[in-house]
């Protein structure tokens, strides 16, 4: 639980800073802190092997690279920035979704490899929509002109599917990982329910980058003090035990397999 409520808790912390005003840093600040976490998350990915990650900290970059690119500061409806928000709305979380099925076997090319093409014909597809001359035609096929929502209902119905999917997932194998990727979704629809652009919008890309580097600490703690298999404490952890006793107590071992 404390895999699945801890970044739940920081995300909260970070809405409250940003909202009642109690800090206010500047645009520079918060792109020099997503750049920063997004690139010692993507460093951690690569040297824990965790392909998921990486490519998840991908989604978000460019999920942000997207929006920030062609709305050019400003999200207008019907214009190629909105496109792109709709267009992110429905990607980011299916991508997301794709790789909590993903099973981690290590970081290889080949494992990368697969993904990251996915990435890249996404990122081809959202250019050709958000094209100007093309916009109008995208935004009916799209469904969103003549929705007064701040999120399209399709957005928020992605969403919404894709969190109770992550959630499902960790309940049955408690995996870092997949709470990792709950939050950072949720981080993300809270930057696109703010304009995808902007301060408040790129803190919580910010957020969620952190929140997806975050979960490779978290696994990592979860390896040295648990079996893999059983999610049991292990020697380590009864080792740490030891050391928070005072006489008097006991200890009782079994052994259960002879």
């Amino acid at each position: 639980m404390k895999s699945l409520l801890t970044p739940g808790v920081c995300l909260l912390v970070v809405a409250a800073l940003l909202h009642t005003g109690l800090v206010t840093p500047s645009p520079l600040l918060i792109a020099y802190a997503f750049y920063g976490v997004l690139i010692a998350g993507l460093l951690l990915a690569w040297r824990f092997h965790s392909s998921r990650i990486f490519c998840g900290l991908l989604v978000v970059f460019l999920a942000q690279q997207a929006i920030t690119f062609f709305s050019q500061g400003h999200v207008a409806a019907g214009g190629p920035g909105s496109i792109a928000l709709a267009a992110v709305g429905l990607l980011l979380p299916l991508n997301f979704v794709l790789l909590s099925f993903q099973q981690e076997k290590g970081f290889s090319f080949s494992r990368v490899a697969p993904p990251a093409l996915l990435l890249f014909v996404q990122s081809v597809i959202v250019a050709v929509l958000c094209r100007p001359e093309s916009s109008a035609a995208a935004q009916r096929a799209l469904h969103h002109a003549a929705l007064p929502a701040p999120l399209p209902f399709a957005t928020l119905l992605a969403f919404a599917a894709a969190a109770v999917a992550l959630l499902i997932r960790f309940l049955l194998f408690h995996k870092p990982v997949e709470s990792g990727l709950l939050w950072a979704l949720a981080a993300c629809c809270l930057a696109l329910r703010f304009g995808g652009v902007g301060r408040i919008p790129a803190a919580y890309f910010a957020a969620a980058a952190f929140l997806l580097a975050s979960a490779i600490v978290e696994t990592s703690y979860l390896l040295a003090y648990h079996d893999e298999l059983t999610t049991l404490p292990s020697r380590r952890a009864f080792h740490d035990a030891l050391l928070g006793l005072e006489a008097p107590y006991a200890i009782a071992m079994l052994d259960v397999d002879h």
